[in-house]
């Protein structure tokens, strides 16, 4: 056509550029994250906490409520975190082990660790949940009590929580002496 003549048809679109419709729509760039969380809903105030804890201590942390947003897959948001997460700290509570969210979370995540021939899984046990309850997949894996009395026990064990997530997503070059990361406390 020659140059200054206008077209009857729409122009036709580049194909090394996205059109501004397929941006709006294009799936999230794969994101990496020191630590997925695992929780149930009826213990966020715990999981809120911890999630804090762990980002103040310069990690950064899968954590549904600020990595789910509206309208988007839940399923394909916890696959992709879990996936590509260094470390997963479940909260093993009454409600989180009767949870199928949470249980399906742990298999991921244990099938990873499993494939991968590294720890992964960093139990913590809350609320009133007994030994005899876990799941199989956590028999034998040492894992953090907090049960009993959990703002006392987590204010003594913070620390210690934080360390052994660094510990396994490869963030300190040196663990602490007092570290413990696979001693039951």
């Amino acid at each position: 056509m020659p140059q200054g003549e206008q077209s009857d048809s729409p122009p036709k679109p580049n194909p090394r550029k996205p059109t501004p419709a397929a941006q709006s729509i294009a799936p999230h760039s794969a994101q990496s994250w020191d630590v997925f969380l695992s929780y149930s809903t009826r213990d966020i105030s715990a999981a809120s906490q911890i999630a804090a804890d762990l980002r103040s201590g310069g990690l950064t942390v899968w954590h549904d409520v600020s990595n789910v947003q509206a309208g988007e897959r839940i399923r394909e948001q916890i696959s992709e975190g879990i996936r590509n997460s260094k470390a997963f700290v479940l909260l093993a509570s009454r409600h989180s082990l009767s949870s199928r969210w949470v249980l399906n979370e742990l298999d991921a995540a244990m099938l990873t660790e499993i494939s991968s021939r590294q720890s992964l899984v960093i139990p913590i046990l809350i609320g009133r949940v007994d030994e005899s309850t876990l799941p199989t997949d956590l028999i034998g894996k040492r894992y953090i009590d907090l049960r009993h009395n959990f703002s006392k026990k987590y204010g003594l064990k913070r620390e210690h929580i934080v360390q052994s997530v660094k510990l396994l997503a490869g963030s300190v070059d040196h663990p602490p002496i007092a570290c413990g990361l696979f001693q039951t406390f």
